[in-house]
């Protein structure tokens, strides 16, 4: 299974690759620090994406996710957040699950929780 972690801030970055690998079990974890490095390596590569909230250029989620369906993406997309604004996305050609708090997924059942079966 193979995961990818897109999020521009570079702290939050290096700490949910590191919990990422941490409790990888198995699973091939890669991570970007921009949306439009993580198109460039193919998105249908992956099974999960842990994509964070804003992206500039972007500013939510919506434009990102439009993008990974225009690129084919058929897998999970998990939406991280270090914000608590709420979220009205439109359903999308594959599975959408959160926002997640980045720090609840510091703790290992929340990220598994985040993980689970397409």
């Amino acid at each position: 299974m193979r995961i990818a972690i897109v999020d521009d801030d570079r702290d939050e970055h290096v700490l949910l690759t590191e919990i990422g690998e941490l409790n990888a079990h198995g699973r091939s974890v890669d991570a970007f620090l921009r949306f439009n490095d993580f198109l460039k390596a193919g998105p249908k590569h992956y099974d999960h994406v842990f994509l964070d909230r804003c992206l500039p250029p972007e500013r939510d989620y919506a434009d990102n996710l439009e993008q990974l369906e225009a690129a084919g993406f058929q897998g999970h997309v998990i939406l991280i957040t270090a914000s608590k604004r709420p979220t009205v996305l439109r359903r999308y050609g594959f599975k959408v699950s959160g926002p997640f708090d980045k720090l609840d997924l510091l703790e290992p059942e929340a990220l598994q929780a985040s993980l689970s079966p397409l």
